[in-house]
């Protein structure tokens, strides 16, 4: 698969699955495995684990039942949902877990023993005769009833002078604490009660890292985020595994689609955004920002020597890019001078004629887009920006070649009318689904700016696509900037696009065949701002 080859990885890093491959042992669970582990061996009985949705305790879960699968000692049993209308048919669940291995094994005997006898016999025969260590593994735990709650009460009864002959863990959400409070000889048994909470910083930077470690072909962490993105990162997921895992998935894909080789604060802002992590993720942005480097500046004081390598590699590749920001905004000598004025005059001398309309029927790709009048307060920049989508030096000196009556370039009075040459995009194809909201069509430029001055502070904001095909001929496309790699996402937004301003609104996914030739890359988001940086 290309995005494998993409990012040099033999496996999907940030997959939503509980693989104990890609556990990564915080501080925190950690903590809480080697405490379960203690209690298993001694055999204690009863033990509780409790965290918010997406803490970690489902993977937690898989990573106990590995380690004791090369324990012949330890058998483990794992019932994933513990809701059942009656007490009696949580019991007979739980004999059937055991029935399936050794009770079953007595045909003749049902009805002749109850549900509860027949498993105290079982669990005397293999903790006491074969001195194995029996081991209930409950998830989804606040799922389980009150009465079903008496039913492992009473299965903890069963014990010698020594320990309890079967172990119970419990994974459950926080709601679970309000259930058991309310039976004090419930919880009077609970030997371990671990709370899992959301990751700091540091471990959030280390299990993306390890997570990449995991899943590389040679076991080497590429650089694939920035600083600014881990702490982007951290504040729009709050430190939850499951939100943290699904927010880099995202991030990684939309990197690819970009053709980025790395994943920074704006396209973290861009993806948290589209995915709706957090409903208030801007203001959390602004207001945290400040805490955030002020967290940062701790990790690099306080002995975090990654943190630290990383920074002065980040910091390094940004002195060379002011370094080179200030070689070219510096006053240029005559020699440079007249070399670009040079460069831009050639560049005009091969510029396609100047025509007074596009012919949209001819079967062969246009020179030109067409042309549109500058209104007051626009700039080139600004035009470039709108029918492009960028505002390069390449885009920008076609623009200046095929408007020779343009004295100065840096201020174009209003009314004055711009030649469009035709400067198409490369996209590679990365194989993957996306999908954008279509708000309309234009045929000419035009009519396509026109409908962007109509709608100025339209939220969502949305952005011009011209593109050329032998069946359509050259049109003027306009998108939603956000794109979705699920077609549900979109279709919710178009939901609540179409109006009478848009009453042809719809979804597209990808952009025709590999001969359709595209003047703007519909990859990219740029921010409205100074700079135009690209999200």
């Amino acid at each position: 698969m290309d995005y494998f080859e993409i990012l040099n990885l033999s496996k999907e890093p940030f997959s939503n699955s509980p693989d104990p491959e890609f556990f990564f042992q915080s501080r925190q669970h950690k903590d809480c495995l080697q405490k379960l582990e203690i209690s298993i061996r001694l055999r204690r009985g009863l033990n509780v684990v409790v965290g918010d949705v997406g803490t970690g305790k489902t993977t937690l879960c898989r990573q106990l039942i590995q380690k004791f699968s090369t324990d012949e000692k330890i058998e483990t049993y794992l019932m994933l949902d513990p809701q059942f209308p009656s007490s009696q048919e949580f019991l007979s669940a739980i004999q059937l877990l055991f029935d399936e291995r050794e009770i079953a094994a007595h045909p003749g005997q049902e009805g002749d023993i109850n549900a509860k006898e027949r498993i105290k016999q079982y669990l005397f025969q293999k903790g006491v005769d074969e001195n194995k260590t029996i081991v209930l593994i409950i998830d989804e735990g606040q799922k389980i009833s009150e009465s079903c709650l008496e039913i492992l009460r009473e299965l903890l009864n069963y014990e010698t002078n020594h320990h309890k002959l079967l172990q119970i863990i419990i994974f459950a959400q926080k709601e679970f604490e309000e259930v058991i409070a309310k039976h004090e000889n419930f919880t009077d048994r609970i030997n371990l009660y671990h709370r899992l909470g959301p990751l700091d910083f540091r471990d959030t930077w280390q299990m993306i890292a390890f997570r990449l470690q995991q899943s590389s072909r040679d076991k080497t962490v590429r650089p694939v985020f920035t600083l600014l993105a881990f702490i982007a990162i951290y504040i729009s997921t709050s430190g939850y595994p499951r939100k943290i895992i699904n927010l880099c998935h995202q991030s990684m894909l939309a990197m690819i689609v970009q053709n980025q080789s790395k994943a920074g604060w704006f396209l973290i802002r861009a993806c948290a955004r589209r995915n709706m992590i957090g409903s208030s993720f801007a203001g959390k942005l602004s207001l945290t920002f400040g805490l955030s480097v002020l967290i940062v500046i701790c990790l690099l004081l306080f002995g975090n020597p990654d943190v630290f390598h990383f920074w002065k590699v980040n910091a390094s590749e940004k002195k060379q890019e002011v370094l080179q920001k200030d070689k070219t905004t510096r006053p240029r000598p005559p020699a440079v001078a007249g070399q670009l004025k040079t460069k831009i005059q050639t560049a005009r001398e091969k510029a396609p004629p100047i025509i007074d309309s596009v012919d949209q029927s001819s079967e062969t790709a246009p020179r030109v887009l067409g042309k549109v009048s500058i209104q007051k307060g626009e700039s080139l920049g600004l035009i470039s920006l709108s029918i492009y989508g960028r505002v390069d030096p390449t885009t920008l000196e076609s623009i200046v070649a095929a408007n020779p009556h343009i004295a100065r370039p840096e201020n174009i009075e209003s009314g004055t009318v711009i030649n469009l040459p035709a400067v198409p995009v490369r996209i590679r194809n990365t194989g993957l689904p996306c999908w954008w909201v279509r708000l309309g069509e234009a045929d000419s430029p035009e009519e396509a700016m026109e409908f962007i001055r109509s709608h100025p502070d339209h939220d969502p904001p949305f952005r011009m696509i011209p593109f050329y095909s032998k069946k359509m001929g050259l049109k003027f496309e306009m998108i939603v900037k956000e794109y979705f790699f699920d077609k549900d996402s979109a279709q919710k937004l178009l939901e609540k696009i179409v109006t009478a301003d848009f009453p042809h609104a719809g979804i597209r996914s990808g952009w025709g065949d590999e001969k359709d030739i595209l003047y703007a890359n519909p990859y990219l988001v740029y921010k409205n701002g100074a700079g135009m940086r690209k999200e």
